[in-house]
């Protein structure tokens, strides 16, 4: 999990003791995380719909040695089981959505009255190098084009809306804002992949290239600088409190 989902969490009520529900958990990666963060006194439930990954998850859970529990559920068709959590968080989910306000109301109806609801998602098209690349451009217009057709929102982060104290966006310009993920700063893309520099070879006559660890050493050399600077897409963090009344947002 990325440290800056870890922060937005901390905030949102992720402490010792909570009791956490992780809709749409996947592969459980964040599941594991929040459950070592609540400690043994806390409880974490991961739900997804995917059966193959929630084997995975119990899995690493299993191996990382934390108690969590994993439910196989459509949250959006058949809703959440009232566990009372005080924390409900769905990361990277909403975009896929058909109906993402369904899951965020099943999430709302799972978490006590009082507790807090989460979401954390991407707005794609903010994913970009500089100076810019064909090739990326046609890749982010590609997979748009796909999570529209299959009825999902590329563009959904900055849509869900939550009390302006709890909204958390990043501001900064854009070629120095510190990027999601625990990034800090742009991903530097080397000017040559090591595919690249076998077939520059090939084409010197060298049919198979020594690996660089055997290769005779001529000194120390100065890395070229890198070409382009790769932006990851930017993430849209909004947390909740409900209504202990009517379990809605309050206001």
């Amino acid at each position: 999990m990325a440290s800056s989902t870890l922060r937005f969490l901390q905030r949102a009520g992720l402490r010792r003791g909570a009791s956490c529900l992780d809709v749409g958990c996947g592969e459980g990666q964040t599941t594991i995380e929040m459950a070592r963060a609540v400690g043994a006194t806390g409880r974490v439930t991961g739900v997804d719909l995917d059966n193959g990954a929630l084997d995975i998850a119990r899995r690493a859970a299993d191996a990382a040695g934390v108690p969590t529990s994993f439910l196989h559920a459509d949250a959006g068709r058949d809703g959440l089981p009232d566990t009372g959590a005080d924390l409900g968080f769905a990361r990277l989910v909403l975009s896929h959505l058909v109906d993402p306000m369904g899951v965020v109301r099943a999430m709302a109806a799972a978490v006590r009255p009082g507790g807090i609801a989460a979401v954390e998602d991407i707005f794609t098209p903010t994913l970009r190098s500089e100076p810019p690349v064909p090739a990326l451009d046609d890749l982010i217009d590609l997979y748009c084009a796909t999570v529209r057709f299959h009825g999902g929102d590329p563009t959904i982060g900055p849509r869900p809306r939550g009390p302006p104290h709890r909204r958390r966006t990043d501001r900064r310009p854009r070629a120095d804002r510190r990027e999601p993920h625990g990034h800090r700063g742009p991903i530097d893309v080397p000017r040559r992949t090591a595919r690249q520099h076998a077939r520059r070879h090939r084409h010197r006559g060298h049919r198979n290239p020594r690996p660089a660890a055997h290769q005779p050493s001529r000194g120390r050399r100065r890395c070229p600088a890198p070409r382009h600077r790769v932006f990851q897409a930017r993430m849209h963090q909004v947390c909740a409190p409900l209504d202990p009344v009517h379990g809605r947002r309050a206001r």
